[in-house]
């Protein structure tokens, strides 16, 4: 089965969500993230198997309870791999320490179940919407005029979820989750 770890959203986000894409819904040149289904990504698995699922499960459950809950804020909207070249667009969060080391801790963590390290750094960012080949949209301007409301987000807990791909976009489901604790 194909499996990440996440933070899931809440209500206000997901509705931020559905504000900023609706802004250019008329875009065919888009395919938006259902807000529902969006998520901030820790870290990406790929298939594994059910003994590596119950592995990564008791790993998780080491990392939450040697965290602390913490509050996310969201920040400003951008492009991977750049505004020149877009084709992911993204809501970027403000910088946070304590993020950055749970995301750590869950790479070390999953290396260590002889999965490979990622590539590149963490950094966090919900993807809103991916963009296909041909692209008529004036992404700057889009993410110059979009107005982006600064909204807390406390986070309690991470999730696994198992990932099916279909025709009409990924179907998400919630494997576990993992109570952060006091740290």
């Amino acid at each position: 089965m194909r499996a990440f770890i996440a933070i899931e959203l809440s209500q206000p986000w997901q509705e931020l969500i559905d504000q900023i894409q609706s802004q250019a819904k008329t875009e065919t040149s888009i395919r938006w993230v259902k807000p529902h289904q969006a998520h901030l990504t820790l870290k990406f698995l790929g298939n594994i198997t059910p003994e590596q699922l119950t592995s990564i499960q008791q790993k998780l459950n080491t990392i939450s309870v040697a965290s602390s809950c913490f509050c996310l804020q969201t920040q400003n909207l951008g492009a991977f791999p750049s505004l020149e070249r877009p084709q992911v667009i993204w809501l970027g969060l403000k910088e946070n320490q304590i993020l950055l080391k749970l995301a750590n801790d869950i790479e070390q963590a999953i290396c260590d179940l002889k999965f490979p390290r990622e590539n590149r750094d963490f950094q966090s960012h919900i993807t809103l919407g991916r963009l296909k080949a041909k692209v008529d949209f004036n992404l700057k301007n889009f993410l110059r005029e979009c107005a982006i409301k600064e909204i807390p987000q406390q986070v309690e807990h991470i999730s696994l979820f198992k990932s099916t791909l279909t025709a009409q976009g990924p179907i998400h489901e919630l494997l576990s989750q993992h109570p952060l604790g006091d740290g």
